[in-house]
């Protein structure tokens, strides 16, 4: 899964490193990597099947879900522990069913590093601001809208404590900083464009199969607004509705 580290000394709660899904013995298993043993909970919901992983430290600022899309927001800056360099980490997550995944990063910190990673089984190729990882079935891609500035690299997870794996850094210098990603899977995706306006940073998506999704976030709080032709043009705000189970 994507995560965001900050490059500050080690004082935080539990960082979470990396989330890596696996198949074990006709299981589905699920690996969360954190700098210190996580305290959680873990529950199912249905409609769709899901298996929900409650990581104690973050804080849900936002969750609703309408035809074909889902959105959330949260709260992640209590993992960083008070500490002095981090101000504000938040993150918005638009999935534009079913296999697109839009990802916004508030960050604001002093000094250091931001860097944004995914970890996964598969060495990514790297173009530019596009990150492919190609398996055998099916393959993801990471396009990168924000930050301008952010550099993509590789690195392997083979370190001594790791036994494999890969995993795709995307570093900016600390400050206050906005990351905007899409993630689709399969080639859903033909292109992405950035898309501001109004104040607002946003990225347009067109899709393989014909539809055209504009998602736009507000740069200091959280709030979204979606457009998907065909009918769909909502304002996303903070507020948790309860989900059918």
């Amino acid at each position: 899964g994507a995560d965001l580290r900050l490059a500050v000394s080690e004082a935080c709660t539990n960082a979470i490193q990396a989330i890596d899904v696996a198949e074990q013995d006709g299981a589905v298993e699920l690996a969360i990597r954190g700098t210190r043993p996580p305290s959680y909970t873990v529950f199912k919901l249905q409609d769709p099947p899901r298996l929900v992983v409650d990581l104690a430290g973050a804080d849900l600022l936002a969750l609703a879900e309408g035809d074909g899309w889902l959105y959330t927001a949260v709260d992640v800056t209590p993992i960083y522990d008070d500490h002095p360099a981090v101000d504000r980490v938040e993150r918005e997550l638009v999935l534009i069913m079913p296999d697109v995944l839009v990802v916004f990063d508030r960050v604001d910190s002093t000094g250091g590093q931001q860097i944004w990673q995914l970890s996964s089984p598969i060495n990514p190729t790297v173009s530019g601001a596009r990150a492919t990882f190609a398996g055998s079935g099916h393959s993801l891609t990471v396009d990168r809208v924000l930050p301008a500035g952010a550099t993509f690299s590789v690195r392997p997870w083979a370190d001594g404590e790791y036994s494999g794996g890969y995993r795709l850094d995307g570093t900016v210098a600390g400050g206050s900083v906005r990351h905007l990603h899409v993630l689709s899977t399969d080639g859903a995706v033909t292109s992405v464009a950035a898309a501001d306006a109004g104040g607002n940073r946003g990225v347009t998506i067109n899709l393989t199969d014909g539809r055209t999704a504009t998602v736009r976030f507000s740069p200091d709080a959280v709030g979204a607004t979606l457009q998907i032709s065909g009918g769909v043009d909502e304002t996303l705000a903070a507020g948790v509705d309860t989900l059918p189970e």
